[in-house]
């Protein structure tokens, strides 16, 4: 997966299961400063300033701060960079439709299929058809958005490599939304 980083803020996610075992922390995931190992400058400092989670749980290499436990691959994360560079990681596909958990308020999701999906309101939604009617909004990175209860959406497909901030609005007994 090669994913193309802007200077400043992007929100992204992965869709391989990464296969160096050296960046995993046990079973649970890749570890995130070494996911990132090679994102330097030429004098080997971190071209991130700041990664961080939903949780608000952030990584900041200048600041040799991280409080990440690990990678997780069902999520998307936001990476500020002090500049542009393009990441690759390798490893094996996670299939298209595997388990996406989401809880009731803001989520950031990872979007695992290899070719990008509609998110235009002309087609119902497509890309978060199966979970719509919990929907309440949804964003990328450049802050164009759906509200499927105004029947509404200025967002280009969904693409992979990108990460993409859900809300969520469910009853208990609708628990668990599962993308």
């Amino acid at each position: 997966l090669d994913v193309a980083l802007r200077i400043n803020w992007n929100m992204i996610s992965i869709n391989v299961v990464p296969s160096d075992e050296e960046i995993w922390e046990g079973d649970d995931g890749p570890e995130v400063p070494l996911m990132f190992a090679d994102l330097v400058d030429e004098e080997g400092e971190s071209l991130i300033f700041l990664l961080k989670n939903q949780d608000g749980r952030f990584w900041s290499p200048p600041f040799d701060f991280n409080n990440i436990e690990y990678w997780n691959l069902t999520q998307g994360y936001q990476v500020k960079m002090n500049e542009p560079a393009d990441w690759a990681i390798t490893g094996a596909p996670i299939a298209y439709n595997a388990d996406v958990p989401m809880r009731v308020n803001w989520n950031i999701v990872a979007y695992y299929p290899q070719y990008d999906l509609s998110a235009a309101s002309a087609d119902d939604f497509y890309v978060l058809s199966p979970i719509i009617d919990f929907v309440n909004l949804a964003k990328n990175q450049d802050g164009r958005f759906m509200s499927p209860g105004f029947g509404f959406s200025n967002m280009p497909p969904w693409t992979e490599g990108m990460g993409y901030q859900v809300k969520i609005v469910a009853e208990q007994e609708d628990l668990p939304i599962v993308l």
